[in-house]
């Protein structure tokens, strides 16, 4: 199945850092994710799921870290 992103836009992953035209559309976000899929933790109130802009997958904030000023888009850790 392959949890690693890919430079291929099949089935929403990527290896590289997407350009703002590969960014995965919000249809396209996995939906209703109990864990985040890199470490594996629950999610809870204090544990959010954010989705990564380049591959759909919903992670943590620590797996999935908030965007800085220069890139305004949530990567996960495997698509940076």
């Amino acid at each position: 199945m392959g949890d690693q992103c890919t430079s291929s836009t099949t089935q929403g992953q990527r290896t590289s850092s997407p350009r703002s035209t590969d960014l995965v559309t919000k249809q396209e976000w996995e939906a209703n994710a109990k864990s985040c899929y890199i470490c594996g933790k629950e999610f809870t109130l204090a544990r959010r799921r954010h989705h990564c802009r380049g591959c759909g997958k919903a992670a943590c904030d620590k797996c999935c870290p908030r965007p800085s000023l220069t890139d305004q888009n949530r990567l996960c850790v495997r698509c940076k």
